[in-house]
């Protein structure tokens, strides 16, 4: 089995070792091409189980740090141990299902059962594992681990106000709504196009414009995303401060236009808002 080596720097500057294997890479940047082109098509994936092995933990390990905005060593290698024995248990329940799609489903909702306890908006990956709390950000964040640990090929949608993850199994697209606990597993062809449709166009309808955010991101991307979500919790709070604070840690991870609009915007209203108002806020 052949590894690169990834580095890359945290906002804090810290130096990131992330080990990939490099033939799951390839499938997968050829299979975000494709769906960017037109819609999901099978794929080769990897034929021998998984197993969880010191690889696949160290993988996890930097994963965190990088939804952790303060992490400590304790909390991460707690949060490492729940996810890799997760991961073994769901390999293992594999050979109980006649269809990957069947196994796939029972993974959404044993997750649903076990980590995903209560929707809150601006839930972060600590929230997640500490409290149960989590939104289609962190809940998203999750699946998506889960898929490429067990090498599930997937991608990760971006709208205008959601989040949302495609997974290809049995030849055919499913569409993971983390949100929705009970029907949040969508397989039907009609219905997942409908479902994705629906997204794109609500980001439409709520701003007036003819075309909004439906893009591919990847995980390191959906960071950014979770750290946009906290500017935008304390934009609300008119906590201007820290909202730019957090537009500058999601910048690091995810340099997309939204979020580089969005800190202008803060900046040109922080030049005209009254700096008493402003300390109000704090």
């Amino acid at each position: 089995m052949h590894f690169i080596n990834i580095y890359f720097l945290s906002f804090t500057n810290r130096k990131f070792l992330l080990k990939t294997n490099w033939s799951l890479m390839m499938v997968l940047s050829m299979f975000f091409y494709k769906l960017e082109a037109s819609s999901l098509t099978p794929k080769p994936v990897r034929q021998q189980d998984y197993q969880i092995q010191s690889d696949a933990e160290a993988f996890v390990h930097e994963w965190l740090y990088n939804y952790y905005e303060k992490p400590t060593r304790p909390e991460i290698e707690m949060a490492t141990k729940k996810l890799t024995k997760m991961l073994d248990t769901f390999q293992h329940r594999k050979s109980l299902y006649s269809t990957e799609e069947e196994w796939l489903k029972d993974i959404f909702y044993q997750v649903h059962e076990k980590y995903l306890k209560c929707y809150k908006s601006y839930s972060t990956v600590p929230d997640l594992f500490e409290q149960g709390n989590y939104d289609c950000v962190s809940g998203t964040a999750l699946y998506a681990l889960i898929c490429e640990l067990l090498y599930i090929p997937y991608v990760i949608r971006e709208t205008e106000y959601h989040v949302y993850l495609l997974a290809l199994v049995d030849g055919k697209k499913v569409l993971i709504e983390s949100t929705d606990p009970v029907y949040g597993f969508v397989s039907q062809a009609d219905t997942v196009q409908r479902l994705m449709k629906e997204y794109q166009e609500e980001g439409s309808s709520r701003h007036g414009i003819h075309e909004a955010t439906n893009s591919t991101v990847d995980w390191i991307q959906l960071a950014g995303l979770q750290y946009f979500n906290k500017a935008v919790l304390f934009y609300n709070r008119k906590n201007f401060q820290d909202a730019l604070f957090y537009l500058n840690k999601a910048m690091q991870y995810y340099m997309s236009d939204r979020i580089t609009s969005f800190k202008k915007s803060i900046l040109q209203i922080r030049a005209t808002y009254p700096k008493t108002q402003v300390l109000k806020s704090k």
